[in-house]
């Protein structure tokens, strides 16, 4: 057997168990349907929420590894103390049929929403921060690290 149908057989098999499916989107920029222009409100002070885009849809993973990098993080902004979970996104090597978007357009700083999840319902409208992607010259999927604020 060849390297390529190895990972072939790797990647297929990955799907059987990728059973959750994700949405990820990024802000919008100048030129996305959905941008709005980012200037002050005079009244509140604040800019306006920019529009999401859907960068991917289709199946995926959420897995907590058990290593130094999975644990629980406390950090302190002011007088706020923020808890966060470091996880990892699994997402297919290439874009499945019936899938939105394009999985290899899923970047840092993109938000990954839980859509369905039908092994733990409680993943479901879960929010993750995409942080980094894991590289593997090899890979039977992609993974991104990604943390759950729980405040």
């Amino acid at each position: 057997m060849s390297l390529q149908s190895t990972l072939a057989a790797g990647q297929a098999a990955w799907l059987d168990i990728a059973t959750d499916t994700c949405r990820v989107t990024r802000a919008a920029v100048s030129g996305d349907v959905g941008f709005v222009p980012q200037v002050i409100n005079p009244t509140t002070l604040q800019y306006p929420t920019q529009a999401r885009v859907t960068v991917y849809q289709g199946p995926c993973r959420i897995q907590v590894k058990v290593d130094i990098n999975s644990n629980v993080v406390e950090t302190t902004a002011g007088e706020r103390e923020w808890t966060y979970l470091v996880a990892q996104l699994q997402v297919p090597v290439t874009n499945p049929p019936g899938v939105t978007g394009n999985v290899a357009n899923i970047d840092v700083d993109h938000v990954c929403e839980v859509l369905t999840s039908p092994y733990d319902g409680t993943l479901v409208g879960s929010l993750f921060n995409i942080m980094g992607p894991y590289h593997k010259s090899q890979a039977v999927y992609r993974r991104f690290r990604i943390r759950e604020v729980v405040a």
